[in-house]
């Protein structure tokens, strides 16, 4: 629930030169960006903002409130210091061959990416 105190957990106990895989929800994926400009809504894959944080009642943890896209994880990353390595796209659409397609030729719109960062 709290991602500075998490990131900045995991700086503390990386070694010099580790590394961080973190993976996460695209809010620019093709889902995500169909969903702000037609429903106005500001998720890819996750549900209503009330759901996600009535998980903490019935599951004990949340789900996504707050998705990323690759810039603001890129410079969230960048305030603690990691260096960023690789940024992946991935994932696929279920049951939606045309959106799978069109990831194909433009990956950033896949509904995940993963960022590999470096500890300096």
């Amino acid at each position: 629930m709290n991602p500075i105190f998490t990131i900045g957990e995991l700086k503390r106990v990386l070694t010099p030169g580790g590394l961080l895989i973190l993976s996460t929800p695209n809010l620019t994926s093709l889902s995500g960006l169909i969903n702000i400009v037609f429903k106005n809504r500001a998720h890819s894959c996750s549900g209503n903002i009330y759901d996600e944080y009535s998980k903490l009642e019935t599951l004990g943890h949340m789900g996504h409130v707050r998705e990323y896209t690759v810039t603001e994880l890129a410079e969230f990353l960048a305030r603690f210091g990691f260096q960023i390595r690789q940024i992946a796209y991935r994932g696929t659409y279920a049951k939606s061959l045309w959106k799978n397609l069109l990831t194909r030729f433009f990956p950033k719109l896949a509904p995940f990416f993963t960022i590999i960062a470096v500890k300096n």
